[in-house]
C-alpha cells in the first residue's frame, strides 16, 4: 500500500513537471510568433479586443465583426479571462491560458491510462505522446488563440467520467445475454402472425406490442390460470432473465404447458417456447 502511494505521488510529480515544461514551450512559441508580427487580427486581435473591452467595463463589441463577445459561439468562457485583464491587460494572458489548458490535457490522458489498467510508466509514455502530438503544437501555434482549445481538458475529463460512471458494461453482461438464442427468439416472434392476445416476458413484449391485449408473465402463473385468461399465445424464453437477473416465470412452466391439453407447442428451440391455446 505504501509502495503504491509513493509510486502514485512520483507519477503526479512527473506529470506536473511535464505540464510546466510543455506549457512554457507552447507559451514561448506563441509569444514568439506574435513578436515576429505573424499573429493575425482574426482571431487573436478580435478576442484580445473583446476581453479588453469587457475588463474596462465597456460593451465587448468587436469592431472587426460588429457583434458582442457572446456572439462568437456563445463563448462564455472568455469571461473567465476578463479578471486577468483587470490585473494587467496584455495579450500574453491569452497565450498563457491556452498553453496551460492544452498542457493540462495530459492529466486526464494519464488518468485514462491508469483507468484502463496500464502501469504508471506506460501511462507516462502515453501522456508524453499526447504532449508531443503535432496537432497539439499546431493548435497552439497556428491559430493564435481559440476558446475551443481551452475546452480540451474538459472534454478529456468528460471521457473519464463516462468511463467511470457509465454502465457500458451492461451491453456485454446484460444486453448480449440473449445472443445465444437470438435467432430462435426472432423466429418465435414471427410465428405469432395474428393480432391475437399474448402472454410473454418483459424482454419479448416490445416485439409484440402491436395488439390490443398483451400481458406479462409472472412467477406465480400456472397453466390453469393461463387457460382461464383470454390469451391465445404464450411465448417464453428460459435463458433470458429480467433486470433483477431473475427468471420471470416458474422454470417448470414450459413442461407444464406441454402436458396441458389446452395448449399446443408451436415452436421450441434453444429454450424458447411458443404455445398456442387450443
Amino acid at each position: 500500500m505504501k509502495l503504491n502511494s509513493v509510486k502514485n505521488k512520483a507519477g503526479l510529480i512527473y506529470i506536473s513537471w511535464m505540464i510546466a515544461v510543455s506549457a512554457l514551450i507552447l507559451f514561448i512559441f506563441s509569444s514568439l510568433r506574435h513578436e515576429l508580427f505573424q499573429s493575425t487580427a482574426l482571431d487573436l486581435a478580435a478576442f484580445d479586443q473583446w476581453i479588453y473591452l469587457a475588463s474596462q467595463g465597456l460593451p465587448p463589441i468587436s469592431s472587426f465583426f460588429g457583434f458582442h463577445m457572446i456572439g462568437d459561439h456563445a463563448a462564455f468562457i472568455l469571461y473567465l479571462i476578463v479578471p486577468l485583464y483587470k490585473i494587467y491587460p496584455d495579450v500574453h494572458w491569452l497565450f498563457a491560458v491556452q498553453a496551460i489548458a492544452l498542457a493540462i490535457g495530459c492529466v486526464p490522458v494519464y488518468a485514462l491510462s491508469l483507468q484502463f489498467g496500464l502501469s504508471i510508466n506506460y501511462a507516462r509514455a502515453i501522456s508524453i505522446s499526447y504532449l508531443l502530438y503535432p496537432s497539439l503544437f499546431n493548435i497552439n501555434f497556428f491559430t493564435d488563440f481559440r476558446p475551443e482549445a481551452i475546452a480540451v481538458p474538459a472534454l478529456l475529463w468528460a471521457m473519464i467520467v463516462f468511463l467511470v460512471l457509465a454502465k457500458y458494461g451492461f451491453f456485454i453482461t446484460r444486453y448480449l445475454s440473449s445472443l445465444s438464442n437470438l435467432n430462435s427468439l426472432h423466429t418465435a416472434v414471427s410465428l405469432v402472425q395474428t393480432k391475437g392476445s399474448v402472454l410473454t416476458t418483459s424482454r419479448i413484449a416490445p416485439h409484440l406490442s402491436h395488439r390490443q391485449i398483451i400481458n406479462l408473465i409472472s412467477i406465480d402463473r400456472k397453466p390453469d390460470d393461463i387457460s382461464s385468461e383470454t390469451i391465445e399465445y404464450v411465448l417464453l424464453d428460459v435463458r433470458t432473465k429480467n433486470r433483477s437477473n431473475k427468471l420471470e416465470f416458474n422454470p417448470e412452466l414450459p413442461n407444464q404447458l406441454k402436458n396441458n391439453q389446452g395448449f399446443k407447442l408451436v415452436y421450441q428451440q434453444n429454450d424458447v417456447y411458443l404455445f398456442k391455446k387450443q
